[in-house]
């Protein structure tokens, strides 16, 4: 039992600390304050009515009467977008050691670090997001309505997108890697029986073989003709991506992002 538990704790050891996914959040916290009251310090100099939107050739096309609602816009929106990623890690960090604390047989263990790796890695690949886009609105902030800065607006904007994209697609690559790691180690200790019990149902059961989850989440097995599965965490069906209707699926879903942002800037 406690060689058992000296691996769980090392397997535990290896996910990302919460407390790093909240420290990106609370850079993007940052710069919004900082963008916020740079512009308060320059509140005189900005013209009435102020910029409001810019065109594809990010030039003003459009104004609003100068207040705090039509200068402060990027900075509201940023509130928004960081205080929904707050609520949303915040489930998560507390998901992530529910189902470990939880386990009450042999057989549970390695589902709940399966659970407790998948969400704290999603919870710092979302900080690193929000924590991006943060920066971004607070760029947008200070170039948008200050005459000084207008002419960097262009570059905002930019900048933005690059800080979005690099996190979206650098985050999942990294989420995609180390989450797979855990899984790897998983499956490792489980060969070697110093957890959970490889019963006959999931050596018969190709959905209930660990193999065919590749980095733990996504069900990969073109002898399986199903088109779709079971989650494999939580309630719900999800796709088999050795076929071409999963692989449409995640590619829709990893482009909706990048696709909204882009219309947002150009529209």
């Amino acid at each position: 039992m406690s060689h058992e538990l000296d691996v769980v704790e090392r397997i535990a050891g290896t996910v990302p600390n919460p407390k790093t996914g909240w420290i990106f959040q609370l850079l993007g916290w940052l710069a919004l304050l900082l963008g916020a009251v740079y512009v308060a310090t320059q509140w005189s100099t900005i013209p009435d009515p102020v910029p409001t939107h810019w065109g594809p050739d990010l030039q003003p096309d459009d104004w609003s009467a100068k207040s705090v609602g039509s200068v402060y816009f990027p900075t509201f929106m940023g509130i928004i977008v960081m205080a929904l990623c707050g609520g949303l890690t915040y489930l998560l960090q507390v998901q992530s050691v529910a189902g470990l604390s939880k386990a009450t047989t042999e057989a549970e263990v390695p589902r709940a670090l399966r659970v407790m790796a998948t969400m704290r890695f999603t919870l710092l690949f979302v900080s690193v997001i929000c924590g991006a886009m943060g920066v971004g609105f607070a760029f947008i902030q200070i170039t948008g309505p200050v005459p000084a800065l207008q002419h960097l607006t262009g570059w905002s904007f930019g900048l933005m997108m690059a800080l979005t994209f690099a996190s979206l697609f650098g985050g999942l690559g990294f989420y995609v890697m180390k989450n797979g790691k855990v899984d790897d180690e998983i499956r490792a200790a489980e060969r070697d029986g110093i957890i959970g019990t490889r019963g006959s149902d999931q050596v018969d059961d190709p959905q209930g073989n660990p193999d065919n989850w590749k980095w733990g989440m996504f069900y990969h097995n073109a002898d399986d003709p199903a088109i779709v599965v079971e989650k494999r965490f939580g309630m719900g069906i999800d796709f088999n991506y050795a076929h071409w209707q999963g692989k449409v699926f995640l590619a829709v879903a990893v482009g909706i992002l990048p696709a909204v942002l882009l219309l947002m800037f150009v529209l």
